[in-house]
């Protein structure tokens, strides 16, 4: 999911046609994707919805997901306090949901800035001649059509 929202993000700001979508149908797709993705995030964190009955928030301590994602520190790093990099210095205490809520943040204000101003999310985007699962694989055709 964050693969497509990366993808459609990109066809809405630059609108090339690389998708074959309209740009309402960019939008829509976008909007579709991104609010499956926070459904999805939530569901894994909370439980309840996806038949996910119990969410990592629910499970404690020792939880593989819960440690890495949203608890603060990153257990994966040899000092696990220190979750920085250079491009995210104010990362220092939180775990990967920390990068998380930035991508969703800033997929939305994507999607608030070039969407067009009189466009409806719309199902049309399901009708696109190349499927969304093309699309999350963009990164692999491009490069077929460079070549």
């Amino acid at each position: 999911l964050m693969k497509a929202c990366s993808h459609l993000a990109r066809e809405l700001v630059i609108a090339d046609g690389f998708s074959r979508m309209s740009k309402a149908d960019t939008a829509s797709a976008l909007r579709y994707y991104l609010d499956e993705l926070i459904r999805s995030d939530n569901a894994v964190q909370h439980g309840g919805d996806l038949r996910i009955v119990k969410g990592s928030d629910k499970r404690g301590r020792g939880d593989p997901i819960g440690d890495v994602m949203y608890r603060d520190g990153c257990p994966w790093r040899k000092d696990p306090s220190d979750c920085s990099t250079p491009d995210r210095p104010g990362a220092a205490q939180h775990g990967l949901h920390n990068l998380v809520e930035h991508f969703l943040v800033a997929v939305e204000e994507v999607l608030a800035k070039n969407r067009p101003k009189d466009a409806n999310f719309t199902s049309g985007f399901r009708d696109s001649p190349r499927s969304l699962a093309e699309l999350a694989r963009a990164d692999e055709w491009a490069w077929k059509d460079v070549g």
